[in-house]
């Protein structure tokens, strides 16, 4: 016959027998555990309505998750980092593990690739030789396919900021677009470097008019407005150069500029989005 004390008051000197007696180990329907040994990190768990289960320890960094209703808890296999640094984004860096990168940062509204972000909403600061095959090298690139609805107008990337001046002082600039690569002097011979290269493809069959560079309108408000600007250095055009509206000897014909650089005068007349053999 074993006896517990009556109540959990120190004083208390009574004596009750336990009906039936204890079993060892002491199960969990007599307030026990059913279990005798234990591994440091072991975790009880309903194993059914009457008994306990243990849960054994795993590796760092997983964490416990449910197993679904009338189951026992799992362990994840996600492994995730015991620590955060501030403005760096997770990521998978492996199968089943999260960590972070310097390279990965969103602070605020600014998102940096390559470092952190300072004075931009957006910037991709990596530097070094890009781990990419083949003799294209880029450090961006956007290539997307379009399924154009009926009577759409498409644009595969679009750059439309608003500027908001300041209420006083002087902006020397508010540009766009700014294009402004930099270069370093090395052992190789480069054939041509340039800030914007526009390589327009074949245009689909039926298209009236293609251009590689299309300006809709010169800026209004100004005091002096231009759609074009080149404020120094040669302009090089290796084609034919057609001025519309002009009259270069008093025939309506557009005038333009021949290959050889020579004034010419185009054969036909030139209509919107029409061509010109310059003669």
């Amino acid at each position: 016959m074993i006896y517990v004390k009556e109540s959990g008051v120190a004083t208390d000197t009574g004596w009750v027998a336990v009906a039936g007696g204890l079993t060892i180990p002491v199960p969990a329907t007599q307030g026990g555990t059913g279990q005798t040994v234990y591994a440091v990190g072991d975790l009880l768990y309903a194993a059914t309505t009457t008994t306990l289960g243990k849960l054994a320890d795993v590796a760092a960094g997983s964490y416990l998750r449910s197993g679904g209703v009338s189951t026992a808890p799992v362990w994840s296999t996600l492994i995730l980092p015991n620590a955060a640094t501030q403005y760096r984004i997770p990521y998978a860096t492996a199968t089943n593990t999260w960590g972070e990168s310097a390279n990965l940062n969103f602070q605020d509204d600014r998102f940096a690739l390559g470092g952190n972000a300072s004075d931009a909403r957006f910037q991709y600061l990596q530097t070094g030789t890009p781990a990419l095959a083949g003799a294209g090298l880029r450090m961006y690139s956007l290539r997307t396919t379009l399924n154009m609805p009926v009577a759409s107008v498409g644009y595969g990337s679009e750059v439309m900021p608003t500027f908001v001046e300041a209420a006083s002082g002087v902006h020397a600039e508010l540009v766009g677009l700014f294009v402004g690569p930099l270069f370093t002097n090395g052992a190789a011979t480069t054939t041509l470097v340039a800030g914007g290269y526009f390589a327009l493809g074949a245009a689909p069959a039926g298209t009236t008019s293609a251009a590689a560079i299309y300006v809709l309108q010169p800026p209004t408000g100004a005091t002096y407005n231009y759609a074009m600007w080149i404020d120094a250095g040669n302009v090089r055009l290796d084609g034919e150069l057609t001025v519309g509206g002009i009259n270069a000897d008093g025939s309506g014909k557009a005038a333009c500029v021949k290959a050889d650089g020579n004034l010419g005068t185009c054969s036909d007349a030139v209509g919107a989005g029409g061509t010109c053999t310059c003669g």
